[in-house]
């Protein structure tokens, strides 16, 4: 099946060759998570005052999203320190920036250029 999967007239053929290799795709993620390409995602500045989880973000203050801690936060993930490549086999986690549990490229209007260049090496 793996030589079927990664023949070389595949390759050359079809760029989406990962869609046969899920384990690959989940360890590309798994990759990501855990060694993400910017720890600390771009700096945002808060436009009004609000709040979030209890804690009060004054107007123009400047916010960094710490995307390492996110990644090793045991409530979210099990055994977060693992190299644990399942955990992505039939999940809904993609490096789009829709779920902010996992969001390696940031999200938003401010994702990193480069998510479609690194997505696009493996797909």
């Amino acid at each position: 099946m793996l030589r079927w999967t990664c023949s070389f007239d595949m390759f050359h053929q079809s760029s989406s060759f990962l869609q046969h290799l899920p384990y690959l795709d989940a360890c590309f993620k798994e990759t990501l998570r855990l060694h993400p390409p910017g720890p600390l995602l771009l700096p945002h500045r808060a436009v009004q005052t609000c709040e979030v989880m209890g804690y009060r973000i004054p107007r123009n203050t400047q916010v960094l999203v710490n995307m390492w801690a996110i990644a090793r936060d045991s409530k979210i993930w099990d055994d977060p320190s693992s190299f644990k490549p399942e955990r992505f086999i039939n999940s809904k986690f993609d490096n789009k920036g829709k779920k902010f549990e996992y969001i390696p490229f940031g999200s938003g209007r401010r994702i990193c250029a480069g998510e479609p260049l690194a997505s696009g090496l493996f797909r």
